[in-house]
């Protein structure tokens, strides 16, 4: 008689199997750079540009946060708030793969990650408060709060959304907004169409785009299905995604969830 494994004792050695597998196949690793910044428009950023000590709240002006942030300044305008975004790297990672018919495979890269600074000020233009946020789905939450005394968007005329490329076929080329409707232009004819703000029921980060502090993605999930579908995914560049939330904000649902 087949002496019986049980079950659990075999999943125990799954890590063991797995690291074998690894260790014939390729190697993944990770190692210390030294370290760079980018601003949103990719430029590097030395470190003291990045030199946040001079603010203080009830002192520091706008501004003097503009003149001395301008390489991470996002493009976004407010007169109550500066929105600085960056990203940056301190590792680098390299990954060798061997093929089973003994040819092979290398790369390297760095390893980047996006922080953004909210500095808010009152009506005189002076610093009110500051926070770091590296998490990009917990900034657009707290942007859309922020924004509730944002200027009123001027849509005397449609305003554009410029998106910053199609990654897929099944994106839009075009996005405009104008109080009525959201016009979305499509590869696809049939699939151009307007939207009513009122049936965008939830504002959803989805990444951001090669850890690039210029690029963010975003979806806008619809209540009802248009001839878009049931939901508009795009990219763009962070002040013009600050403008969207902005309008959504003004002529969406109040019921719209944010995350």
């Amino acid at each position: 008689m087949k002496p019986r494994v049980s079950r659990k004792l075999s999943f125990s050695f799954l890590p063991l199997l797995l690291a074998g597998l690894l260790a014939c196949l390729g190697c993944i690793g990770a190692t210390r750079l030294s370290a760079r910044s980018h601003g949103p428009e990719g430029a590097d950023i030395q470190k003291q540009e990045l030199d946040l000590s001079f603010l203080q709240v009830g002192i520091t002006r706008r501004d003097d946060v503009l003149s001395r942030l301008h390489s991470v300044d996002s493009g976004y305008s407010n007169p109550h708030l500066f929105w600085g975004r960056w990203s940056d790297s301190k590792w680098g990672y390299w990954v060798v793969v061997v093929g089973m018919g003994g040819g092979g495979a290398a790369g390297a890269g760095r390893n980047w990650h996006v922080h953004n600074l909210l500095v808010t000020f009152d009506e005189k233009g002076v610093m009110q408060e500051q926070k770091l946020i590296d998490n990009d789905r917990v900034l657009w939450r707290e942007l859309h709060t922020r924004l509730a005394d944002a200027p009123r968007l001027d849509l005397s005329q449609p305003m554009a959304i410029p998106l910053e490329g199609s990654y897929d076929y099944d994106t839009p080329v075009r996005l405009t907004i104008s109080k009525d409707a959201i016009h979305v232009k499509h590869r696809k004819a049939r699939r151009s169409c307007d939207i009513s703000p009122l049936n965008v029921s939830r504002f959803q980060h989805w990444s951001t785009k090669g850890a690039s502090p210029g690029t963010t993605c975003h979806v806008l999930k619809l209540a009802e299905r248009t001839a878009a579908g049931k939901r508009v995914s795009f990219c763009a560049a962070p002040a013009d995604v600050a403008a969207m939330v902005q309008y959504l904000r003004e002529y969406g649902s109040p019921e719209m969830a944010w995350e």
